[in-house]
């Protein structure tokens, strides 16, 4: 099955921030070597990257209550997939970040748990007992 890349616009069915071939180029551009692994495997470990990203700083309880890390709100709230595109969101700057994009560190973030997704599968989100 094809991988679904969120492409700005807030889509419905998106599995995840970047594509095969960005991870690939992320990799070579930082001498990982992912050629051990099928492209499905490589797509495979970018899905379970973004729902761990996704998971990891939509919400988390601070002070008693529930606050986003991701500054902003979905762009298309409840109609898109993913966190991002998000409206009203800025960097640690303070910078605006357009609601047509994917942050580069949210990209290159997805990357890195990709790869580490593909080392060892499910090692994002252990079941713990």
């Amino acid at each position: 099955m094809p991988l679904i890349v969120e492409d700005g616009t807030g889509l419905p069915a998106a599995e995840s921030y970047i594509s095969l071939d960005s991870l690939k180029a992320y990799a070579a551009g930082r001498g990982i070597d992912i050629s051990g692994f099928t492209d499905e495997q490589n797509e495979s470990a970018l899905r379970r990257a973004t729902t761990y990203i996704d998971g990891k700083y939509r919400k988390q309880l601070q002070s008693g209550r529930w606050a986003s890390l991701f500054s902003g709100e979905k762009k298309n709230g409840r109609g898109q997939a993913l966190e991002w595109p998000r409206r009203g969101a800025e960097d640690y700057e303070g910078l605006p970040i357009s609601d047509s994009t994917v942050p580069a560190e949210v990209k290159n973030a997805t990357a890195e748990a990709g790869y580490r997704e593909a080392l060892n599968p499910g090692s994002l989100s252990p079941d713990f007992v």
